[in-house]
């Protein structure tokens, strides 16, 4: 059926219609070709995608895509304009599912119009959608675990055909099931702590979901808390020639209190004397220079459960001054009471205390300080006596 359209032809000028009369109109039409009738085919048996195809129509400039669940009760909805192109995809998708016929018919139009949608012979298409079946139950792989006493499982399965994706149950001792996830790949983490579980996975799709499959997890332990340690030095005010007392504390791990303990000091060769190398949660070192000495620990239980370090530092003083070698007091002035002290030097000594008493046996009382070497004081009284001090 052809759709018609007039135009009127008038006269344009006053003088014309004048010099004539009358007018007459005349009329002009314009045919719009129905396009060629439209085929309809399946590209997914099941999953609600169908495509439709037709012939062009002399004169159209594009065409227009109508769907019905009817053939003529229902009113036909406009899907598309899809210019001058003769195909179209229909994606109905999850609605496939209800097994029902669709109609489609095509119009063409161009500057003049549109042909007629519900003309007597439609250019239509017709299509049924089968029911889809949800998707099959996954083949599972099983789960493996990667931490033994951390309860950390990791589960997969072989991929089901037309699953969009996957539900993941956790249960305890076969039952009490509750979603822990989705995803859309073949495997999934789960964190569930110590335990023992049960996992069951189902694929579903627009269609449905699968029949659960199942599979048993690992039995697992709380994990012990991590190795730590730390260090501590058993002489608390060390001098040079004394030894100083470094001790290693470890905790932690799955191995009980076994534990391996080996000392070194960071930048140091063996053979310096601030070096401090061993191994045992118990070293000595004796030092010959004063000054801040360090030392690392590092604890290890196994080999597969890692290892802790710790550092200590402590100052080691110089040693305690000796005995002055040489001290001797003489009278500067035969008749008063002027002595000249003279204390000879001390191993590490930094000053001199002079002590000064009437009597052998005391008390002696302080008379005076003095920087290393040889010092002299004069005293108002004979000296009776000399005790050293750091």
């Amino acid at each position: 059926m052809e759709l018609t359209k007039k135009f009127f032809l008038a006269g344009i000028t006053l003088l014309t219609l004048l010099s004539l009369g009358s007018f007459k109109i005349q009329a002009a039409t314009v045919t719009i070709p129905d396009p060629a009738g439209v085929q309809t085919v399946w590209t997914n048996a099941c999953g609600g995608i169908i495509d439709l195809r037709w012939g062009p129509s002399p004169g159209a400039t594009g065409y227009k895509v109508y769907r019905s669940d009817s053939y003529a009760s229902s009113p036909y909805v406009l899907l598309a304009d899809v210019g001058n192109t003769f195909s179209y995809q229909d994606v109905i998708g999850p609605t496939a599912a209800t097994n029902r016929d669709y109609y489609y018919r095509v119009t063409a139009y161009n500057s003049a119009g549109e042909s007629v949608l519900n003309q007597a012979t439609p250019a239509e298409g017709i299509a049924s959608t089968p029911i889809c079946p949800p998707p099959a139950s996954p083949v599972m792989n099983g789960v493996s675990t990667s931490n033994v006493c951390g309860g950390n499982d990791a589960i997969s399965w072989q991929p089901s055909p037309g699953a969009t994706g996957y539900s993941i149950y956790r249960g305890s001792g076969g039952k009490n099931f509750s979603l822990v996830g989705t995803t859309s790949a073949t495997s999934f983490n789960d964190s569930p702590g110590p335990g023992f579980y049960t996992y069951q996975v189902s694929a579903f799709s627009n269609f449905g979901t699968s029949t659960p499959a199942g599979t048993s997890g690992f039995a697992s332990d709380a994990c012990p808390p991590p190795i730590s340690v730390a260090c501590s030095i058993g002489n608390p005010d060390p001098r040079v020639g004394s030894n100083v007392w470094w001790e290693g504390q470890a905790s932690g791990g799955p191995g009980g209190n076994s534990y391996d303990y080996e000392w070194s000091t960071t930048g140091l060769k063996p053979n310096e004397d601030d070096y401090v190398g061993g191994e045992g949660p118990f070293i000595t070192k004796e030092y010959n220079t004063p000054g801040i000495k360090s030392a690392t620990v590092t604890a290890t239980q196994g080999t597969t459960s890692g290892t802790a370090t710790a550092t200590c530092s402590i100052t080691v003083n110089p040693p305690f001054p000796s005995t002055p070698v040489t001290a001797s007091a003489a009278t500067t002035d035969m008749c008063g009471a002027n002595v000249a002290v003279q204390v000879g030097g001390s191993s590490y000594a930094t000053s001199y205390t002079i002590y000064r008493s009437t009597s052998s046996s005391g008390p002696y009382v302080v008379i005076g300080v003095f920087i290393v070497g040889f010092e002299v004081v004069t005293a108002q009284t004979p000296a009776r006596g000399l005790q050293p001090g750091a």
